[in-house]
């Protein structure tokens, strides 16, 4: 093969390993861009149902202190002790709300977390991503003006 063939066939190879490379890039973009959608989406969906959960939780406990007045009601017992039983029973609901909320919360946080920083990644990976593409240029540019009659070898 010539001296001109090899350092056209050189050119070629090179501008298509750079051109694969500059699309795998972007689909690696692309996809942590996606990705961030979807824990943005999540986050949502957590903070949702958390609020879901909160109303299950008060209304589970409505229906236990009913139960707990209807018992107390044909028990006979004190009314000091009742009272201190029904309070009992709304701080352990109060209790388990918060607790919901916080966990939902610290879940939905951590999403919200994972997004920003596959923005991050994926606007770094952009500027990465144009870098390497001249970078892959530039070589081949080198190796076939090395490779060509007359250029330079070294």
């Amino acid at each position: 093969m010539s001296v001109g063939l090899a350092a056209l066939a050189s050119a070629g190879g090179g501008l298509l390993q750079t051109y694969g490379n500059w699309k795998s890039n972007l689909a690696d973009i692309k996809g942590m861009e996606r990705e961030s959608l979807v824990k943005e989406s999540t986050a949502q969906e957590i903070r949702y149902r958390s609020e879901i959960n909160q109303m299950a939780i008060k209304k589970t406990g409505q229906i236990i202190k009913g139960e707990q007045i209807t018992q107390i009601a044909g028990s006979g017992r004190g009314i000091s002790a009742s009272f201190a039983i029904l309070e009992q029973t709304a701080r352990d609901i109060a209790n388990e709300v918060v607790n919901e909320k916080r966990q939902s919360e610290y879940a939905a946080n951590v999403a919200e977390a994972e997004a920003i920083n596959l923005r991050q990644q994926a606007k770094q990976g952009k500027k990465a991503a144009v870098l390497d593409l001249f970078g892959g240029l530039l070589s081949t540019g080198g190796k076939t003006a090395s490779a060509m009659p007359g250029g330079k070898r070294g």
